[in-house]
């Protein structure tokens, strides 16, 4: 018996649809982001980051540097058109980098 039956689904799909459901949905995308920020003491620090996915609440990047879940960040990136503020929900190693979720309830707006 495959895994979905064992566990009392119908099939793979409905299993799968039940691991990914999210209050919004997310698109794979591709492209850069500018990222800036300060630290408590001040020092103000940038970089930039890939694009992973986004959804109407949000993005998803990879980033070289570790920035602190709740941290305001300024964002840029022409390729999704989107500028102003974002929060950092939550930061994880990703490899040699970090995989960074931002909410767009700083004030950031896509512009598309």
């Amino acid at each position: 018996m495959e895994l979905a039956g064992l566990l009392g689904f119908t099939g793979l799909r409905e299993l799968f649809a039940m691991i990914n459901s999210r209050l919004k949905e997310r698109a794979l995308t591709q492209g850069k982001v500018r990222i800036n920020w300060k630290d408590p003491g001040g020092a103000s620090f940038g970089g930039m980051g890939r694009l992973v996915n986004r959804s109407p609440g949000g993005i998803c990047v990879d980033l070289e540097r570790q920035i602190p879940a709740g941290m305001l960040v300024q964002i840029e990136s022409h390729d999704l058109r989107v500028v102003g503020l974002a929060v950092v929900r939550y930061c994880r190693p990703k490899g040699l980098n970090f995989r960074l979720g931002l909410s767009y309830g700083g004030g950031a707006r896509s512009q598309k």
